[in-house]
């Protein structure tokens, strides 16, 4: 994969931004005119040194491309354990996708309880409720 001086760049300060940080879970860089797999080499930044078998995950929050009208926005969900981040295994194959949220579009409450019911999916748990596994 062919790495821009750009996104080296942005990639440096986003790592700054969670060392300095007191808390990485709160912390919330913007990386503008980024790509999704900018996320992963994050997620690869901050939980490099978890446990092998825990699971830690990397939300994108990415506004779909303008002149829709419908101001929409998409959650890229990356879960994977410590080992494949710190392999630095994680790419388009593992993550998933909630689209089209907006007012007009999939509702953000909505969108938020198909967020979590994935997470939940992906590490192994029950989920009812869920309108992909129909019960």
């Amino acid at each position: 994969m062919a790495t821009t001086s750009t996104t080296v760049e942005r990639m440096n300060t986003v790592e700054m931004a969670f060392r300095v940080g007191s808390s990485p879970f709160f912390t919330r860089p913007k990386i503008s005119s980024g790509r999704v797999r900018v996320g992963y080499r994050i997620g690869e930044t901050l939980f490099a040194g978890a446990d092998p078998d825990s699971f830690r995950g990397i939300l994108h929050v990415i506004g779909e491309r303008p002149g829709t009208m419908h101001h929409a926005y998409s959650v890229y969900i990356t879960v994977a354990k410590g080992k494949v981040w710190a392999e630095k295994g994680v790419d388009h194959d593992i993550t998933k996708l909630v689209s089209s949220i907006a007012d007009t579009a999939l509702p953000p409450k909505e969108a938020a309880r198909e967020t979590l019911t994935i997470i939940r999916e992906v590490v192994g748990r029950n989920v009812s409720g869920s309108r992909r596994v129909g019960t």
